[in-house]
């Protein structure tokens, strides 16, 4: 977020002890009536991040229980994920957000250039955006972060957006030496601590994530704000999982086609959810799936 921006957002964090979604339009169509910039973006290429506001909304995608591999449950079109779709379907047909592709060089140029007041992530964005050049020369020290907003501030829940491991298949020829690979990549104690003080990645692991020195860095991206302590950790200790469907992939490219014409306007968040939901089920038939 830039500064100013940051600014303004944490005026409006001080307000109350959690920003509302209704907060979050309400700051949206002050900006815009400022004559300021789109208050974020809704992408139909992040569906990942759609999944995870409809969860916060009260929406269980799948049920899934390996013990019973050949059966699913497939729930895309509850009330919560319709209202979710409708609500920043409604944000972008006001002009508050912008309904740009992320991770585009055209879009890291408008968070660049101040095309954007916020960027609703993950734990990671940090890490991303450097690497595509914000945060850097101009840019550097003029973003803040803030909590993600919720539907119901009394009674918040955390979400998540990826994560990602290194794993051993049954393929290896040397099991344990593949292991040990994968554990000097990213899981030794060196490794980490440059992943969280330079990468600006958030760890896996729980001594890194554990360490005072993690805990109370000064992020220099955010200006020196305590991120972890603030924000990120107490997130995680909420976090209270999901469940993955066993064709992630194909619901994700599903969600992104219904995502694309809610935001062309030729569906609402409901039709949408629909729609959704009769194709994944449809998908999850076809591939020997019994479906619940």
């Amino acid at each position: 977020m830039p500064h100013g921006l940051a600014e303004q957002w944490q005026a409006l964090r001080a307000a109350v002890d959690v920003l509302g979604w209704d907060e979050y339009e309400q700051a949206a169509q002050k900006m815009k009536d400022a004559g300021g910039p789109h208050f974020g973006d809704f992408a139909a290429n992040v569906s990942a991040l759609t999944m995870a506001l409809q969860i916060q909304k009260g929406a269980s995608p799948f049920a899934y229980d390996p013990a019973q591999p050949e059966t699913v449950g497939v729930k895309l079109n509850d009330q919560g994920s319709k209202d979710v779709l409708d609500y920043w379907a409604r944000l972008a047909k006001k002009g508050l957000v912008g309904t740009q592709d992320q991770f585009t060089p055209e879009y890291i140029s408008g968070v660049i250039n101040g095309k954007y007041a916020t960027y609703i992530s993950a734990a990671w964005a940090p890490g991303y955006l450097t690497g595509g050049g914000v945060g850097k020369g101009e840019d550097t020290g003029k973003f803040a972060v803030a909590p993600l907003p919720q539907w119901d501030p009394a009674n918040p829940v955390q979400v998540n957006w990826g994560g990602s491991a290194f794993s051993v298949t049954s393929q290896a020829k040397n099991p344990e030496l593949a292991a040990k690979v994968a554990y000097g990549l990213y899981a030794d104690k060196e490794s980490l601590t440059d992943g969280w003080t330079n990468q600006i990645i958030f760890p896996l692991n729980l001594k890194a994530l554990n360490s005072p020195e993690f805990v109370d860095l000064k992020v220099a991206f955010f200006d020196g704000q305590q991120a972890n302590k603030e924000v990120y950790v107490p997130a995680a200790n909420a976090y209270k999982g999901m469940t993955y469907s066993p064709f992630g992939q194909y619901y994700f490219d599903a969600l992104t086609k219904q995502v694309s014409a809610l935001i062309e306007g030729s569906v609402t968040g409901a039709q949408a959810a629909d729609r959704l939901q009769e194709d994944v089920v449809k998908y999850a038939k076809e591939q020997g799936f019994t479906v619940q």
